[in-house]
């Protein structure tokens, strides 16, 4: 995700909304090691996010997309590194852009609200010296794991998946044929193709 952002930005500020943010959700402090030959995801007590720092100055479009270009394609250590990094190239002293790389183990399409919330809430204290002190949240993505556990492993699962195995076995199997097939010589990065709207389109798409 990269954000342009134009004004006076206290750097020390942001730093400390995002180990905050990262404090408050566990899940942006874990890392995924192999235990006993099986995958496990570990909570680090405490592990600010990756952040750096490019003053890129008053370099042309093609820099900055190498530079955006790097970031997005640097892999994750997830055994090492928590699954977010924070890189800020400063264009000028009050412009800047921010590219916020989360790997999609800790992060979808749900949680853009949560992390910005936060975030600016942190920001705000931060700006004046304060801390906030949140209650925990009342529920994390571990809990959420074990709920659907155990409704997998409960009676009314075992119940409704009979029923649809019923339902659907007298259903044929379908073949579905795409429109066009991959081959290992494609390359596995995807790329985002931007198309321009018009504004009464966009008011009539709701």
């Amino acid at each position: 995700l990269a954000l342009r952002l134009r004004g006076a930005l206290k750097l020390d500020a942001l730093h400390a909304a995002f180990a905050a943010v990262s404090a408050r959700h566990e899940l942006l402090r874990s890392v995924y090691r192999e235990v006993g030959g099986e995958p496990r995801r570990l909570v680090l007590a405490c592990c600010p996010p990756g952040w750096a720092i490019d003053d890129a100055g008053a370099a042309d479009d093609a820099t900055l997309d190498r530079l955006m270009r790097s970031e997005e394609t640097t892999p994750f250590d997830l055994a090492q590194q928590p699954p977010i990094r924070i890189r800020l190239i400063r264009l000028t002293p009050d412009d800047f852009i921010l590219l916020l790389t989360i790997h999609h183990i800790s992060f979808d399409g749900a949680s853009y609200d949560v992390l910005f919330r936060d975030l600016s809430r942190f920001y705000r204290a931060a700006l004046h010296g304060r801390v906030v002190a949140d209650a925990p949240p009342a529920a994390s993505y571990g809990d959420f794991v074990a709920w659907q556990r155990r409704f997998i492993d409960s009676a009314e699962a075992a119940r409704q998946l009979e029923y649809w195995n019923a339902r659907l076995a007298p259903a044929d199997s379908a073949e579905i044929t795409p429109d066009a097939l991959t081959t290992s010589a494609a390359p596995p990065n995807g790329r985002y193709v931007a198309i321009p709207l018009r504004s009464e389109t966009v008011v009539a798409m709701g």
